[in-house]
């Protein structure tokens, strides 16, 4: 389409622009274009280069259109239905330097996304500005084992989702996650939407996500399959109360996902239990005031450790609080007076503790038990003890 071998090693050119004029179904630049752009090193273009107003900016895929190991300078794109449409295995191992991607607000350009990724290993992006424009269109496409490492993100103004990853064995890693300050002001949503089976993410988030009231939280993990097994990673420099780290939907009656925040409020598990339920526990050590004589019900808020202390010997906790699948807490006896944990009875039956042995348990100072909650039993269950 474009004679462009003069652009080898254009940096002395300043800027070269391509314009699609809005045509129906042209694509700017596939495999042929991009070889004649490159120079040995198969690195495209030293200058900026503008792509605009084409059905799909820059093509790549496994039928041809393709450019496996090769490196981008700089690209820079306006109102293009997708800007970067990268399909298939040929296009593996690419890096992109920096790429400025600006919406389309075309009415024929609704749905799509500016950059779309499907099965596509080793891609690089080390600077990627996208600015949305649009509520009816997504900033990232991620799916069906695409494996992609962005270094830099910024996202700017609104989409229907910042990111998307769908399908299976996607695998993405943010270094540092940026949104601008008047973005996300239309509609209530996470940045990320993980509806996908299986997957890994690992994202780096910045102060400035917490400029908009309506980002509710940083990923949405949509759970459509009891099957689907995905790790999730969200590290903030901010605490729980400014942005959550996660959001669960969908109708599956339970999920396998496990999801950790690192945040300023310390480190958090995320789980689904078996009722749809998603519920945090912070990797934490609390220690409450003393506790009573006779029996008790102890309130083991958000802690995995509760470092407790007893009255003259006759303390019984008989009831834990906030039992749900896979919550598990360890209890030490700082005190100096022994503490005692009642075998499944009184109280109320949910909260109730179950003795390996059938009989009570009995801490001294700095003894321990670990108990983890049976949602089949519906009781907490002791599961090692250094008590008698």
């Amino acid at each position: 389409m474009f004679d462009i071998a003069g652009f080898q090693d254009s940096a002395t050119y300043g800027r070269v622009k391509f314009d699609g004029n809005q045509v129906d179904n042209l694509v700017g630049l596939v495999k042929a274009d991009i070889q004649s752009g490159a120079n040995s090193a198969n690195t495209v273009w030293g200058a900026r280069t503008n792509i605009a107003a084409f059905e799909r900016g820059i093509y790549g895929q496994s039928d041809g259109a393709a450019f496996t190991g090769w490196h981008f300078a700089s690209l820079q794109f306006f109102t293009n239905g997708y800007d970067l449409y990268l399909r298939g295995n040929s296009v593996d191992d690419t890096t992109f330097g920096v790429v400025r991607s600006q919406s389309s607000t075309r009415a024929t350009d609704v749905n799509k996304a500016n950059v779309h990724i499907e099965d596509v290993s080793g891609l690089v992006f080390n600077s990627l500005f996208i600015s949305g424009k649009d509520i009816t269109r997504n900033g990232i496409e991620i799916s069906d084992k695409s494996s992609v490492v962005i270094n830099h993100l910024f996202l700017e103004d609104d989409f229907d989702s910042g990111i998307t990853l769908d399908d299976t064995n996607y695998k993405l890693v943010i270094h540092n996650l940026t949104v601008g300050t008047s973005s996300f002001t239309t509609t209530s949503l996470a940045i990320i939407d993980a509806t996908a089976r299986r997957g890994y993410l690992e994202v780096w988030v910045n102060d400035e996500v917490t400029s908009s009231p309506l980002i509710t939280a940083i990923v949405d993990l949509t759970a459509t399959n009891a099957n689907q097994v995905r790790t999730t990673i969200v590290k903030m420099p901010f605490g729980l109360a400014a942005v959550a780290p996660f959001q669960y939907s969908g109708d599956t009656a339970s999920s396998l996902d496990v999801a950790l925040a690192y945040t300023a409020d310390g480190i958090v598990r995320y789980y689904f239990d078996g009722t749809n339920t998603f519920f945090s526990v912070q990797d934490k050590i609390i220690t409450p005031a003393a506790l009573a004589s006779g029996n008790v019900t102890l309130d083991i808020e958000d802690a995995e450790v509760m470092r407790v202390t007893g009255d003259a010997g006759t303390t019984t906790i008989q009831n834990l609080t906030d039992g749900a699948e896979k919550r598990k807490v360890t209890l030490i006896n700082i005190g100096s007076d022994a503490v005692n944990i009642r075998d499944n009875v009184g109280g109320t039956a949910k909260d109730r503790v179950i003795s390996p042995t059938g009989a009570n348990i009995s801490l001294a100072q700095h003894q321990s038990a670990e108990i983890l909650y049976d949602p089949t039993q519906i009781r907490w269950r002791v599961i090692s003890t250094t008590g008698t």
